[in-house]
C-alpha cells in the first residue's frame, strides 16, 4: 500500500515511504509550493487537479527525488548538484511549472555533459523515461550529439559500469560519427554485465555474464571483430556459443557465410553541412551603392 502524508489539509501521496519533510513544514510547505507553481496552487489551495478525497498522488517521483524540490522551495538552498539531481530539477520543472529550478538544471546538465562525456547516456536516458523529449529537445539533441561525437572515450570509461540496463542498451544501439572498434563496445558490454553481476551478488562466471547481457549480445558488431580479436578476446570469454564462434571466425574465410549479429558499421552519415558566405554592408539611400563593411563564411547544416 503507498503511505499517504499530510501537509495541513491536503495528503501528499508517494511510493515507498514516508514524506519526511512533514514534521516540521506544514502550511509553510504549501505556501511555497503553490507560490512557486500553478500546478500546486491548483492541487493545494484551489483543489482542482488530481485531488480525490483530499488526497494528491505523486507517484512519478521517488521521495528522495522530491524532498529536493521541496527543500529548494522551502530553505532556498541550492540542491541541484550532481547529475541526478539536476536531472529531478529539470523534470520537476516542466511538471510543476517552475522556470527557476528548470533554467538552472538545464544550465548545468550541459556543463556536466561538456566536463564528462559519459554523463549524455545518463541524461538521454532520463529524459526518455518521463517522455520530456519535446520540452528539452535543445539537451535531448545535446546529449546525444556528444554521444555520437565521443562514444569512444564514453564507453571506455568507468562510469559505463553504473549504467542502468536501459541505458547501456540505448548505448549499443547507436549510430555514431567517425569510427570506433567494435572489440572496445564487447569490452564495455563485459565490464557493464560483471559489474551487474557484482551488484546483483552472482559469480562472475562466463555464463552468469552472458545471462546477465541478455539479448544486449546481439547488439555488439561481432562480424566487425578482426579475426585475432575474435580468437583471443572473444572466445576465451565464453559468452558466445560454439556454433555463433565458428560462424564469425569461418566468415573471416568465407564473407558469404552468414551470422546472427549485425554487419553495418555503426558510423552514420556525416552532416550535409555546406559553407555560405555573408555580407554585410550599408545601402547609401540616395546614390543606391553598396558599401561593404564586412565578409565572413558561415556554415550550415
Amino acid at each position: 500500500m503507498t503511505p499517504t502524508v499530510v501537509l495541513t489539509q491536503v495528503y501528499l501521496k508517494l511510493p515507498n515511504r514516508m514524506y519526511k519533510h512533514t514534521q516540521h513544514c506544514h502550511y509553510n510547505t504549501i505556501c511555497g509550493l503553490s507560490a512557486r507553481s500553478e500546478y500546486f496552487y491548483n492541487a493545494l489551495v484551489n483543489k482542482k487537479r488530481n485531488v480525490v478525497q483530499n488526497k494528491l498522488s505523486v507517484v512519478d517521483f521517488e521521495p528522495s527525488d522530491f524532498e529536493l524540490v521541496v527543500h529548494y522551495i522551502y530553505t532556498a538552498q541550492d540542491c541541484f548538484r550532481t547529475v541526478h539531481e539536476c536531472c529531478v530539477g529539470l523534470y520537476a520543472g516542466d511538471r510543476f511549472g517552475m522556470a527557476d529550478i528548470k533554467s538552472k538544471c538545464s544550465r548545468r546538465l550541459c556543463n556536466h555533459m561538456r566536463n564528462d562525456s559519459s554523463t549524455a547516456p545518463l541524461i538521454v536516458r532520463f529524459i526518455d523515461r518521463f517522455d520530456s523529449r519535446d520540452k528539452n529537445l535543445f539537451i535531448y539533441d545535446e546529449a546525444n550529439d556528444i554521444i555520437r561525437r565521443n562514444y569512444q572515450s564514453i564507453i571506455n570509461s568507468e562510469t559505463v559500469k553504473t549504467y542502468e540496463r536501459e541505458t547501456m542498451e540505448q548505448l549499443l544501439e547507436m549510430s555514431i560519427e567517425g569510427d570506433v572498434p567494435e572489440i572496445d563496445v564487447f569490452r564495455a558490454l563485459i565490464k557493464w554485465a560483471t559489474s551487474e553481476c557484482i551488484r546483483m551478488e552472482r559469480d562472475t562466471v562466463p555464463e552468469e555474464v552472458r545471462q546477465v547481457c541478455g539479448d544486449m549480445l546481439r547488439l555488439v558488431r561481432f562480424p566487425l571483430i578482426t579475426f585475432d580479436e575474435l580468437g583471443t578476446e572473444v572466445m576465451q570469454s565464453g559468452l558466445l556459443s560454439d556454433k555463433h564462434m565458428a560462424l564469425l571466425l569461418g566468415r573471416a574465410y568465407n564473407p558469404s557465410i552468414e551470422v546472427p549479429f549485425i554487419m553495418e558499421k555503426r558510423q552514420s552519415a556525416a552532416p550535409n553541412r555546406q559553407v555560405i558566405t555573408i555580407t554585410i554592408g550599408s545601402l547609401h539611400s540616395q546614390t543606391g551603392r553598396l558599401t561593404m563593411l564586412f565578409t565572413f563564411p558561415m556554415c550550415c547544416t
